[in-house]
């Protein structure tokens, strides 16, 4: 990664922590592209080298809307759901839900978008997904941003309870704000 690259990308973050929610009228056109047998939805704005961005266990494209106009006036910003996160279609009953996976469908979303190597963000899981992305296909990546991310080896009795571990609970934290939010429509 440039150190230019890396020092625009701290600066637009700062900035966009000190700035207003997008309003309404900003919301950019949810796009679908055909990865792998399901469908991605993502967002793209702006011209130049793409930055593409990977959104951690909880989120979608919108985890970056904050984040768009600011690297859209010098990239292009593409910021994807990944598989079984909204507002994407499920297929199947999410038992192959792996970061394996994710890098497989990220890895063909960006071959689809046909626009050579990209730069890839990402946050916690995302990141994740970025980082073995980048072990499995440097050739389609410039550079690579990752926060709140680690490689582990899942080969291991004590890698494979820690790995059980984490996912359970990510359950637990989905069916607690799934149900948070059935109770706000229900006021």
């Amino acid at each position: 990664m440039t150190m230019r690259f890396l020092a625009y990308f701290l600066a637009a973050a700062l900035t966009a922590c000190q700035t207003s929610q997008p309003q309404q009228g900003d919301l950019p056109l949810v796009k679908q592209m055909s990865v792998n047998g399901n469908y991605l939805a993502y967002v793209e704005q702006g011209h130049g080298e793409v930055v593409l961005f990977i959104h951690g266990a909880n989120g979608d494209w919108r985890t970056w809307d904050e984040l768009r106009p600011i690297i859209a006036a010098r990239y292009r910003f593409v910021s994807v759901s990944r598989r079984y996160h909204q507002p994407n279609p499920w297929r199947g009953d999410g038992t192959d839900y792996s970061v394996q996976l994710h890098v497989d469908d990220v890895a063909a979303f960006i071959s689809a978008l046909g626009v050579g190597r990209v730069h890839v963000v990402g946050g916690s899981y995302g990141g994740i997904v970025a980082l073995y992305l980048a072990l499995q296909r440097p050739d389609l990546l410039r550079s690579v941003t990752a926060s709140e991310a680690w490689i582990i080896s899942g080969n291991t009795p004590t890698a494979k309870e820690a790995i059980a571990s984490w996912r359970e609970a990510v359950h637990q934290m989905s069916d607690a704000l799934e149900c948070s939010q059935r109770r706000s429509l229900q006021f």
